[in-house]
């Protein structure tokens, strides 16, 4: 089983949403999960995720995602851009997922979805 992380993160958005999900991979690893990031953005990430393999990719299209579909495996998105329909795709493509959404800006398939606001439901 593979955790794999789609996320978004360069010089004007996103290390706010690499670095909680650099946490997660982190807690993970302490259980020997395998950990890959599929990360949307510019920016030089080596350095922060030396300990895990990446991808840097556009992934919010359905063609360039469906590679990394896995029953077997477990997504985890943390992005404000992702559509619902990507967001079903991903559903449907993993064993489980897990969908960050501080703002509950979708209706998700499916799976988890974690509102880490302060005061959230």
């Amino acid at each position: 089983m593979k955790i794999v992380i789609f996320t978004e993160a360069g010089t004007n958005y996103g290390f706010g949403h690499l670095m909680r999900c650099l946490a997660l991979a982190e807690g993970f690893q302490e259980y020997s999960l395998i950990v890959e990031f599929i990360i949307r953005g510019k920016g030089d990430f080596a350095i922060l995720l030396k300990d895990f393999p990446f991808k840097q990719i556009e992934w919010l299209d359905n063609e360039v995602i469906q590679p990394f579909f896995s029953k077997d495996d477990i997504a985890i998105i943390d992005s404000y851009y992702a559509k619902e329909g990507l967001c079903k795709s991903i559903y449907n493509g993993f064993g489980e997922v897990l969908f960050f959404d501080d703002y509950i800006r979708i209706n998700y398939p499916g799976g988890f979805v974690l509102n880490g606001v302060i005061g959230a439901e």
